[in-house]
């Protein structure tokens, strides 16, 4: 594809063409988003939705929205700003609008500083004018319906006298699509079909005034790009997004195109008007993704601060300038206020930002600071230039690594490959006998290492807080922070319990406190899974300068890759490679500790080298030790379930079977039959039902009848229905039910809860959802058992 070509017809899949992949992983992710919402409280989400009905059509559509430090964080699901969504006919979650990824300055983060973009992003370099207005989203929906939006609204006000954003985007629409013969209805087929959203300036000093003044002629809705509706940020080159402002009747976002950045690009205007800056959109070496960030210029800056000045005057708030010049303005304006107050009543509402801004370069003319206004740039405090040679991050001499995890999820593996590859130091909690003695050990370790992994699980809020506190307090305005997070919101902690232990049983030993013979494990990893504490929107913006999100299913070689490429943008380390990565994997897998806290394995022998710090059981009592169950159930013992369903299939032809059929080829049906009534992960929840279903394993086997009344199967799973027990027996489940098994080992049986629920209460069905109802009732008489 030629970058420097308009075509002269648009053809969406010369780009890019969505696939089926595409749509699954957009669910997918949508779906992730949903379960996140669901699982936080106010205090540790991160990313909200509001839901909305859309005007004429009735769907409902949700927009999604963060704080914006948290772009900063690097702990978002998405870096989308701007996302809309909606669940379809077919029960799929459906990416509608879909924004750009949120860039940065120069300088305002680590990968937008020259000397990461040098290094990480490759030409051509598509140097895009910056309109000064406001984002405006337009897409398609079923029916052939228009959606447009701002950045988080479907743009619905209580006075219709005043328009919304979206209102008035929407009459620059009407207007500028008459002019070349289209309509709505045509640009919404378009964009459905394709799975584009359009992102365009709105600029009506009319309706808004924001820095720069639009004349009439001027004003309307400048295109500067379309998005493809998905996950991952994908977008048309500017010479498409051109072809198409003409063809759909947008005015033209002016830009141009360079093998290099120019070293004078913030001396760079554009012809006709002055413009905010400029956006340049590049791709990264890496992944061939795309990349945008952004250079604001003079007079912008100055102009902009002028506004937030005024306004923070308004408010009866003491403003805080960075150019020299302000100061004038500030008296100036002040005076203004008192002698002239008609000048602000619409100020708040952005009107008269324009004009007062004139009257006050004419004040400055008058009075002669033409002088000033030549150094217009010139901050009261010295700082560090912008220019491409002598620009620099602000720089720390030390940097804390703080992980964010439970056991299992493989911390420990990873600080010491990064000790070992980049010579960080690595820190062990598990080394001290409490916490201020770890404190101090890293302390004491930043005296000969910059660098510092605190390896701890830092499950609590209260542990991140105090460890990062008092490392500041030690060094103040010299500590770096950064949070590696294990994201325990995208998986449910059954799925998560089944990995970690695994690990922890395939480590055998070879761990300071705690080993898989431990009695108690189980108990121990439910009881982090029960206290954790997300990483949140206040510790993003207080505690962490960055963060890596990792996810506990990935292998330490992928994580270590994943937290490497971070920090080589953080904290401009080289790459090792991949000889030296791969030996030093090896080294970090097979790492035995040199200090134990505890005697783990029941019964046994403290060894030489360890120190212990026993309980007060005696070895016979840990030989004797039940360990703490895993869920508590009404098991069949006698209860053949696949003679059962053969018997019932060929009784009921008309029944589809090939779910069954595939169960029982491949041995996937689950031959101890049983209704879990709570799992440990319901333990704290239910403190006083796990009590007392622990009474009822006690003693004598209490029986249960169970009536069983529906077969419900789609293409992964199939379960029985328990409609009633005598005597009643509770059940935690939303659904009780008998798992007949999942047509693949990477479907868990512990899906089936959501599953029914969804089919069964929610009436969410999926298309391959099937429920029979059994006649006569299957009728099944079992125990209640602890597992």
């Amino acid at each position: 594809m030629d970058p420097y070509k308009v075509p002269s017809k648009l053809d969406p899949d010369t780009i890019y063409t969505v696939t089926k992949e595409d749509l699954q992983n957009a669910h997918d992710f949508i779906k992730l988003l949903h379960v996140a919402e669901t699982k936080n409280t106010k205090k540790t989400r991160i990313m909200r939705s509001t839901e909305h009905i859309h005007d004429p059509s009735g769907l409902s559509i949700y927009s999604w929205k963060t704080k914006d430090w948290n772009y900063k964080k690097g702990i978002l699901p998405t870096k989308a700003r701007g996302l809309f969504t909606r669940v379809n006919e077919n029960h799929k979650h459906e990416i509608l609008i879909r924004g750009y990824d949120k860039f940065f300055n120069i300088n305002e983060v680590a990968e937008t500083s020259w000397e990461s973009i040098d290094a990480n992003t490759k030409s051509p370099y598509e140097i895009v004018d910056k309109e000064n207005g406001c984002i405006i989203f337009i897409a398609g929906l079923p029916g052939d319906h228009i959606l447009i939006t701002s950045k988080n609204s479907l743009g619905k006000k209580l006075n219709p006298d005043e328009p919304s954003h979206a209102g008035k985007g929407e009459e620059w629409l009407d207007k500028q699509l008459e002019k070349v013969g289209k309509s709505k209805k045509d640009l919404a087929i378009y964009l459905y079909k394709y799975k584009l959203t359009a992102v365009a300036e709105l600029c009506d000093d009319s309706f808004e005034e924001h820095v720069f003044e639009y004349t009439p002629e001027q004003s309307g809705l400048y295109l500067h790009g379309i998005n493809y509706n998905l996950a991952e940020l994908k977008t048309w080159p500017m010479n498409y997004v051109t072809a198409f402002a003409e063809e759909w009747g947008f005015y033209k976002t002016k830009y141009s195109i360079d093998n290099i950045i120019p070293d004078n690009i913030k001396e760079k205007n554009s012809e006709e008007y002055n413009i905010e800056g400029f956006v340049i959109r590049t791709k990264l070496k890496s992944s061939n993704e795309d990349f945008f960030f952004k250079i604001k210029k003079e007079p912008y800056l100055i102009y902009r601060e002028w506004r937030e000045i005024t306004k923070t005057l308004l408010a009866k708030k003491n403003p805080k300038p960075t150019y020299k010049l302000s100061k004038h303005y500030i008296e100036w304006v002040k005076e203004k206020m008192i002698s002239e107050p008609s000048l602000f009543t619409d100020y708040t509402r952005c009107h008269g930002i324009v004009r007062i801004r004139n009257m006050f370069l004419e004040y400055c003319k008058d009075k002669g600071f033409e002088k000033s206004f030549e150094k217009i740039s010139e901050k009261i405090s010295e700082k560090i230039s912008e220019t491409k040679k002598e620009s620099k991050p602000k720089q720390y001499k030390k940097t804390l690594i703080v992980p964010i995890a439970t056991v299992g999820c493989g911390k420990t593996t990873l600080a010491v490959a990064l000790a070992k590859l980049l010579n960080f130091g690595h820190i062990q909690n598990d080394d001290f006998q409490n916490r201020s003695k770890f404190h101090n050990a890293i302390i004491k370790k930043f005296e000969d290492i910059n660098v510092i992994f605190a390896d701890r699980n830092n499950h609590l809020i209260d542990h991140r807080e105090t460890l990062i506190n008092f490392v500041r307090d030690t060094f103040p305005n010299d500590v770096r922070t950064i949070a590696i997070y294990w994201d325990h919101n995208k998986y449910d902690f059954e799925r998560i319990f089944e990995i970690t232990s695994e690990r922890i049983n395939n480590r055998g030993s070879n761990h300071q406190t705690l080993i898989a013979e431990n009695p108690k494990l189980n108990e121990i990893i439910w009881r982090f899974f029960n206290e954790f504490e997300p990483l949140g929107n206040r510790e993003i913006h207080n505690l962490f300068d960055h963060s890596i999100e990792l996810d506990i299913l990935d292998n330490t070689e992928t994580n270590l890759m994943k937290v490497i490429e971070k920090l080589r943008s953080i904290l401009g380390i080289e790459i090792p490679s991949e000889e030296r990565i791969k030996a030093v994997l090896t080294e970090a897998n097979n790492y035995t500790p040199e200090i134990h806290k505890i005697v783990s394995k029941p019964g046994g022998d403290s060894n030489k080298n360890r120190k212990s710090n026993r309980s007060s059981k005696s070895n016979n009592d840990n030989h004797n030790y039940k360990p703490e169950p895993i869920y508590f159930a009404i098991k069949f013992d006698d209860f053949k379930i696949e003679e059962y369903l053969s018997q019932f299939f060929i009784k009921n032809p008309d029944v589809d079977d090939k779910v069954y059929k595939i169960l029982k080829e491949n041995n996937r049906i689950i031959v101890e039959s049983h209704v879990t009534l709570i799992h440990i992960s319901g333990k704290k929840l239910y403190q006083d039902y796990w009590k007392k279903c622990k009474v009822m394993c006690t003693g004598e086997p209490q029986e249960v009848k169970v009536y069983i009344d529906k077969l419900v199967f789609n293409n992964e799973i199939m379960a029985l229905i328990v409609k009633k027990t005598e005597p009643e027996v509770e059940c935690k489940n939303e659904v009780p039910h008998i798992t007949v098994g999942t047509t693949s080992e990477k479907i868990k049986p512990f899906k089936a809860n959501k599953f029914l629920e969804n089919s069964l209460i929610k009436n969410t069905l999926d298309p391959d959802t099937e429920i029979v109802k059994l006649d006569p009732e299957l009728i099944l008489t079992g125990t209640i058992k602890q597992f």
